[in-house]
């Protein structure tokens, strides 16, 4: 009686899907990376130009004390 799969096909077609789901998993985690990149530029921008309002707050609140 004949097999309907061989083993080395069976391996063949494994190795295959193992392949592509790798591929998928690669592209996927490189779209997160990149996504996580961006968001964390974003966040250091803004931590960037809070601090350059809470900075001249404070100069603003010493100029005027120091006129009263």
């Amino acid at each position: 009686m004949k097999q309907l799969v061989s083993e080395k096909q069976l391996v063949v077609v494994l190795f295959v899907l193992v392949i592509i789901t790798f591929s998928f998993a690669d592209r996927d985690s490189r779209k997160i990376d990149q996504l996580y990149s961006s968001t964390t530029q974003k966040t250091r921008a803004f931590d960037k130009v809070k601090a350059s309002y809470i900075a001249q707050v404070k100069l603003t609140q010493t100029f005027l004390k120091l006129n009263n």
